[in-house]
């Protein structure tokens, strides 16, 4: 029956589902570690290179050489509380109320910037257990 076939379809689509959440999970897991290790490891050479008054080194490899030197520093803003900055610093985000707008136009007002759009529904299913 083409039914029971959709709801074996919708538990597969669960299981890979849940072995993509799982496998996102060991990947930005193994990411991690390896962005620290390369952090541990820039700070090493940066402190050697430091230490042996180094400026800048250059390491050959199989294709190509790498150049590793350090570049200046930048200077950025760092903000602790959003809210004690005055408005003349801010950004004011405009973003519609889509409900109020829905609402205006419902209660038969006419605008040209704005439609009411109704989607179809869709052939759906629940579980129900037997008995």
């Amino acid at each position: 029956m083409t039914f029971l076939q959709i709801v074996e379809n919708d538990a597969m689509i669960a299981t890979v589902k849940q072995n993509l959440a799982e496998a996102t999970i060991t990947a930005n897991n193994t990411i991690a570690a390896l962005e620290l290790e390369n952090r541990q490891l820039w700070d090493s050479i940066k402190a050697d290179m430091e230490s042996n008054g180094v400026v800048e080194d250059t390491i050959s490899g199989q294709y190509c050489d790498y150049v590793i030197y350090t570049t200046a520093g930048g200077e950025s803003v760092k903000v602790e509380n959003p809210d004690a900055v005055p408005d003349e610093f801010c950004k004011i985000e405009r973003k519609p109320k889509l409900n109020d707008i829905k609402k205006h136009i419902k209660e038969g007002n006419s605008v040209n910037w704005a439609t009411i759009e109704t989607s179809q529904g869709k052939l759906t299913y629940k579980i129900k257990k037997k008995g």
